[in-house]
């Protein structure tokens, strides 16, 4: 990984710790991802006529993410990310659903649009889905803006019961754990099977920079380093429930990723945590 924003010694070491981190063999104090925005001088681009266009008009995006980091102070293990993304709800558009952008509240908001299970017997990102199509363009610009000079993460992935949850609306889908849960079982196996896919298609992108990997949680390494577990959802569900319908999928996302981190969001997903500790790759 290579930066002109961080001096040599302090960019070796920074690596070196992150690295050293997912061996247990971290020397020294925890890791510190200290930055301080702002901290240099410099001419930001223009913004555009949009809200929505300062995620989807590529070519500001780009320019002003280089801004950011260029004028971004780097203490500690930090290291300069920039992360594409359409908000959390990106998974569910890319699955199908109507998705409104919210960028200076940074976030996205989905329709869901399952009414019946039975009309969907099968989850697809199709290839000319334009939510998709503009985030592997987004994706492929930042890599290639980004080269020696950032990192760019792994998408954030809110796919297994979260994904269900988007496009199916919360109440109705802990109704649907209790009436209809062979359906859920399915979708959820597809769910799964989704997120090894788009895992595996950002890869290709992102892993011929030779900048290493990350995701929105911060951290660093040269492995493919993801962030398991967007389980909001889980907070509403007992750990019995959890078990049923979200364990299987918990461990097959941590076993395709080489390092990975456990995104627990919430007191009330804190049920869950002992059952979460046993996964071995996590």
């Amino acid at each position: 990984m290579q930066t002109p924003w961080i001096k040599e010694k302090q960019l070796n070491r920074a690596l070196e710790r992150n690295e050293a981190f997912w061996d247990g063999a971290l020397d020294g104090p925890p890791l510190l991802w200290l930055t301080v925005p702002n901290a240099k001088t410099g001419m930001p681009p223009q913004e555009p006529s949009s809200d929505e266009a300062l995620w989807t008009d590529l070519d500001y995006f780009v320019a002003a993410t280089e801004d950011r980091l260029a004028r971004t102070w780097y203490g500690g293990d930090a290291l300069p990310i920039s992360n594409p993304w359409l908000g959390p709800d990106q998974f569910a558009a890319w699955l199908g659903a109507e998705m409104e952008l919210k960028p200076r509240e940074y976030t996205s908001w989905v329709k869901p649009f399952v009414e019946d299970w039975n009309d969907f017997p099968e989850f697809h990102i199709a290839p000319d889905n334009p939510w998709w199509r503009l985030y592997l363009d987004m994706l492929r610009r930042c890599v290639e803006r980004g080269k020696d000079k950032w990192v760019t993460p792994y998408p954030d992935l809110h796919t297994g019961i979260d994904a269900l949850s988007a496009i199916r609306g919360g109440e109705r889908l802990a109704m649907d754990l209790l009436a209809q849960p062979d359906a859920i079982h399915r979708a959820m196996k597809q769910m799964t099977a989704l997120f090894k896919y788009v895992v595996d298609v950002a890869s290709e992108i992102i892993l011929p920079a030779g900048q290493g990997t990350t995701n929105w949680t911060g951290g660093w390494s040269q492995r493919r380093f993801v962030c398991i577990g967007q389980n909001d959802f889980t907070c509403m569900i007992s750990p019995g429930m959890f078990d049923a319908f979200c364990w299987r999928d918990t461990v097959e996302t941590c076993n395709h990723a080489d390092v990975s981190i456990f995104h627990l969001d919430g007191p009330g997903c804190a049920a869950h945590l002992d059952r979460i500790l046993r996964i071995e790759k996590l």
